[in-house]
């Protein structure tokens, strides 16, 4: 048994509900129809600045960035590159694709 599961066993549940005070204002942010075009735009906006970045980058697309675009600043304040930091994974001949 996890740690946590048993001091959830112990300790005993309230026998009245917390008091709820709504906020109307947060309560505008639970409208479905709303959130769902906020959402849309939120994701446009984003597919938008990724392709931003990808054509500052000199690719076509953001498919195209690799590792080697991505700079990190380190503890130093030397810019290096993140695949520099951190290089691709070695590629293993054991696995096979399914084709």
């Amino acid at each position: 048994m996890i740690y946590w599961q048993r001091r959830l066993e112990r300790q005993p549940l309230p026998q009245t509900p917390p008091k709820v005070d709504f906020d109307q204002r947060q309560q505008k942010g639970l409208n479905p129809e709303d959130k769902a075009e906020r959402v849309r735009r939120y994701a446009e906006t984003v597919s938008y600045d990724v392709g931003v970045i990808a054509h500052s980058c000199g690719v076509a697309g953001p498919r195209e960035l690799k590792r080697y675009h991505a700079r990190i600043v380190t503890e130093t304040g030397r810019s290096k590159e993140f695949d520099e930091i951190f290089p691709n994974p070695p590629v293993r001949e054991d696995i096979q694709l399914k084709t």
